[in-house]
């Protein structure tokens, strides 16, 4: 079982307009990731995911952006964080 949720965005060759997207691709997510997902929504929450991207090239040389994708968590500062303000 993957229980990795990722994906990649490689540039859109076929784009001849403003409207069409730079980038297309698709992501896949864990069963775990899904089912937390699935949790905060049914508890009347947002599905937020957070994304971590690199970019990447492929074994054919196209260069494309690589995801990592896991639930949200709010920022939370260490205590050892001074706030600046």
């Amino acid at each position: 079982m993957n229980d990795r949720s990722s994906g990649a965005l490689f540039k859109n060759d076929k784009r001849t307009n403003d409207s069409q997207p730079h980038y297309r691709g698709e992501a896949t997510l864990s069963k775990d990731l899904l089912k937390e997902l699935v949790e905060v929504v049914k508890s009347g929450g947002e599905a937020k995911i957070a994304l971590a991207v690199w970019p990447k090239t492929s074994k054919n040389g196209r260069d494309y952006l690589s995801m990592s994708l896991k639930k949200h968590e709010p920022y939370r500062k260490a205590e050892s964080e001074e706030d600046p303000f």
